[in-house]
This record gives structure tokens, sequence and C-alpha cells, in this order.
């Protein structure tokens, strides 16, 4: 589910805390994306690359979306 989701989704920035303890990845997205499947990806990004470190991981996101 989460890769359908976010395989369209553009990164525009991905910035780290001087104390390495917080990572905040910036993202744009023409779908919007339920905040539940947002905080899902915050945990994969932090199981797969942090592991058991103590790290805040955050997704930013902005969205384009067409009006109707």
């Amino acid at each position: 589910v989460l890769k359908n989701l976010f395989e369209e989704v553009t990164i525009s920035k991905i910035v780290m805390s001087k104390q390495q303890d917080r990572m905040r990845i910036f993202t744009s997205s023409t779908h919007f994306i339920e905040k539940q499947y947002v905080f899902q990806m915050e945990e994969e990004i932090l199981k797969q690359i942090w592991g058991t470190k103590k790290v805040v991981v955050k997704i930013i996101e902005s969205y384009q979306l067409s009006a109707l």
C-alpha cells in the first residue's frame, strides 16, 4: 500500500539536525495522502535507515492538487 501511495511523491529536501537526532523530509505530491499513511512511512524510514537509533523522522508534505 505505501509503495503505491508514495510512488509519485517527489522529495525536495532532506534535513538532519546538527545533533543527528531529527530528520525532516520535505515532499510534494499531486494527490492527497492520508496522515495515517504518512506516519506509517515515517516509521518505515526510521526502521530501514536508523534501526534502533533514537532519531525522529518527520515528513513535511505539500500538495499540488487540481481545482475542481
